[in-house]
């Protein structure tokens, strides 16, 4: 049997009542929607929820209801082999007796998992089953409904282990592609990295252990560069700028300006008695006249603090 099989189309003896109904629903309704994400594929659809938050009042309005009941059975595939398969029966009620139904019916294959031993074995968990049905009721309402929505969030029921890691091992190359271009990029940022990888969390939980140890390692190391402070680059100069005198003659107003500030500080200097008094000078005169005191004067002013460190220090 194939992964997926609608049974035979069953009605009532008559239809007319729920036949108009139906009619009277798909003119009022809108497709509901596409707020959920397909990890595999990245394709929007709309949840189970959100389909019955839609429909659940055009419903009542127009006298219809669904009904959808479940089975789990053990059958054979195309190949032979035993599998186990899920089986939803949708129906649509009229208010009258009137009815629609159909069978959807979902191949669940089996997870791989590893045994004790380190070897592996494939099992159908309780998950896999639920992810059936839910699949099975959503789109069994949407087909009989008339339901326009994305597809398909149905892997994880119907998908082959074969095929699912296949995806896996793709996606992870992709992956670790673009981690290695936001390492290259020096304007990448964590908050473009987290961007990224956010909406692929559910893809990399599926990864083998090796994928995902490649995909930490890169991650890892991008983010370490990032952590980096970036060195602030140097301004350069202004292409009218004026170069800094060399002596009076060059230009008399800074240089007596610089050398104001020089002989004030140097005063101040000679009655230091401390590093608290260094401290208050360095603070109080120097930083805040620093940008007009010329570099023959600065050179002046640290060479004399350094002969009054020496001082204090040896006085200790």
């Amino acid at each position: 049997m194939n992964q997926v099989q609608l049974g035979v189309f069953k009605t009532s003896e008559a239809i007319n009542e729920i036949a108009a109904s139906l009619c009277k629903f798909q003119g009022a309704i809108l497709n509901p929607k596409t707020e959920s994400e397909n990890p595999y594929y990245g394709a929007k659809y709309a949840d189970l929820a959100t389909i019955w938050k839609t429909i659940r009042a055009p419903l009542a309005t127009n006298g219809l209801a669904v009904l959808q009941g479940v089975g789990v059975a053990r059958a054979a595939d195309n190949n032979g082999e035993e599998c186990d398969i899920v089986t939803v029966q949708t129906t649509l009620l009229h208010i009258t007796g009137q009815f629609f139904s159909f069978d959807f019916t979902l191949v669940a294959r089996p997870q791989k998992f590893k045994d004790e031993k380190g070897g592996f074995y494939f099992c159908v968990t309780p998950q896999v089953i639920g992810s059936c049905i839910t699949y099975g009721r959503r789109y069994g309402i949407s087909a009989m409904l008339g339901i326009a929505q994305e597809d398909d969030d149905g892997n994880a029921a119907s998908q082959s282990p074969a095929k699912k890691q296949a995806q896996a091992a793709i996606s992870a190359d992709e992956v670790l592609k673009t981690l290695d271009a936001m390492y290259a990029d020096p304007k990448c940022t964590k908050e473009a990295v987290s961007a990224y990888l956010k909406p692929r969390h559910a893809l990399l939980q599926k990864l083998s252990d090796d994928d995902a140890a490649k995909v930490k390692a890169a991650h890892a190391k991008l983010m370490e560069r990032l952590d980096k402070p970036k060195a602030e680059p140097k301004p350069e100069p202004k292409a009218d700028a004026k170069p800094e005198p060399e002596n009076p003659a060059e230009d008399p107003q800074a240089w007596t300006k610089s050398l104001k500030y020089c002989n004030e500080i140097l005063t101040s200097l000679s009655k230091a008695v401390d590093a608290a008094d260094l401290g208050a000078i360095r603070e109080h005169a120097i930083e805040p006249n620093r940008a007009s005191i010329l570099p023959a004067h600065m050179t002046i002013i640290e060479k004399t603090i350094a002969g009054v460190e020496d001082k204090i220090a040896g006085n200790k």
